[in-house]
């Protein structure tokens, strides 16, 4: 896995009416000068209903990717989106400045983000990488999204319905069509589905919160959002996937006096761990190892394998389920309220794992975890149908009737189980 820079994150502008007007490009016919209005408008009413918080428009510019999409960039001062122009989705989101030469010639590439294309190489725009364009062409097959009338429709009918939701002109309008749920803490967030205790995803932002690590150069995405899943699952479903000696082994409590948000148990042994220690004694180094020390995984069948020896007696307490098609299988367990981990193949050396813990109906967007250290990359955002043709999950369920939760939480030199934690959480000012 490729540590590319690629979080595709939220943002939001308010953005009049009239201003539209001077965006237009005069070599693009009226029909086409209706659709940019439509993308900038909502497109701008959608991120600042996802964030909530107001900046203003900067920038557009006419794209293609590798297989000459005819894409939409729209940028504010702090972050910028990708849309497709035929079918009027939002492929990424992300939150960085964007400063692009208007004169050079950007390619996109699902899931990696903008590249300048020079002498028929194509160099990253976020970390200056330089691949073959050719390269990409063998690895990262066309972005399969439905292009029919209904579909266009329907994309439509959603872009429309976030410009008459929110009032151009207010800053808190009625909104009752859409959730508010900005997280700014509590366990909220302004998507429309999220699981349970959802808040504990978005607060895994540093190295021992994360888990995080990597092997000679190699991120180890697959089991670094596995290591989550099983202690999310530990922490709020059923104290049963660690035995007593594994937990101590791979975790460490922490007071928390004044963050809540620091309550949880985090990762011994993670890449930069204040105590120096080898990361090879990590939670997420031993599943690899218990994975044949396989990385940028086609299959979920090694996530299985190395589940089922750290589950060991406990295996009958849980169900995993994993297989192709993860897009589908991640949106229905996250309305159960089940994370999973996605990973999505785009070819040799290409892949990245996510843990999905929220989607957004109003938009066609996932909320993940990309399991990278830091709080940008907690609260990702990016459309179902990015990547949607190389994609498969992970995920377990407790089958336990009478499940038990241990306190594993500290605050304020007080212990906590995963429920009443977020209780606390969700009523904290």
């Amino acid at each position: 896995m490729k540590k590319f820079k690629k979080l595709f994150i939220l943002f939001s502008s308010c953005f009049l009416l009239s201003n539209s007007v001077s965006l237009m490009s005069s070599n693009i016919n009226y029909k086409e000068k209706d659709t940019e209005n439509l993308l900038i408008l909502s497109e701008l009413m959608r991120l600042k209903r996802l964030q909530n918080v107001q900046q203003f428009f900067k920038k557009k510019l006419y794209i293609k990717d590798l297989y000459n999409r005819k894409l939409l960039v729209i940028a504010t001062k702090s972050a910028y989106s990708i849309i497709d122009f035929k079918t009027l989705i939002t492929l990424e989101t992300r939150f960085e400045t964007l400063e692009l030469n208007n004169n050079a010639n950007f390619i996109y590439i699902p899931g990696l983000g903008l590249y300048e294309e020079k002498d028929n190489n194509l160099i990253n725009i976020s970390n200056n990488e330089i691949f073959s364009k050719n390269h990409f062409i063998k690895n990262v097959l066309p972005i399969n999204i439905p292009n029919d009338n209904q579909f266009i429709n329907k994309q439509k009918e959603k872009r429309e319905k976030e410009i008459n939701t929110f009032s151009l002109y207010k800053s808190n309008a009625e909104r009752p069509n859409f959730p508010k749920l900005d997280y700014v803490g509590n366990n909220k967030f302004n998507v429309s589905h999220v699981v349970p205790n959802a808040w504990w995803f978005s607060t895994r932002n540093n190295y021992e919160k994360s888990g995080y690590i990597d092997y000679q150069g190699n991120g180890l995405c697959e089991y670094v959002a596995l290591s989550q899943l099983l202690l999310y699952n530990h922490l709020f479903v059923d104290s049963t996937i660690f035995s007593k000696l594994d937990y101590d082994k791979y975790f460490i409590l922490k007071d928390s006096e004044k963050d809540i948000n620091d309550s949880s148990p985090v990762f011994r042994f993670a890449k930069h761990n204040l105590n120096n220690e080898n990361v090879d004694n990590s939670l997420a180094f031993t599943l690899f190892k218990e994975g044949g020390y396989n990385y940028d995984l086609k299959t979920s069948s090694v996530l299985w394998n190395t589940t089922e020896k750290i589950l060991k007696n406990n295996i009958n307490n849980w169900k995993l389920d994993g297989k192709y098609g993860g897009y589908y299988k991640a949106w229905e367990y996250v309305k159960k309220g089940i994370p999973s981990v996605l990973t999505t193949a785009l070819g040799d050396g290409y892949g990245h794992s996510y843990l999905v813990y929220g989607y957004d109906d109003n938009s066609d967007m996932f909320l993940v975890s990309e399991c990278f250290p830091n709080k940008s990359y907690t609260t990702t955002l990016y459309s179902y149908w990015n990547f949607a043709w190389g994609s498969h999950f992970f995920t377990i369920e407790s089958t336990k009737e009478n499940k038990s939760l241990k306190k594993l939480f500290s605050y304020k030199n007080k212990l906590y189980d995963g429920k009443e934690i977020t209780k606390i959480v969700e009523e904290v000012k």
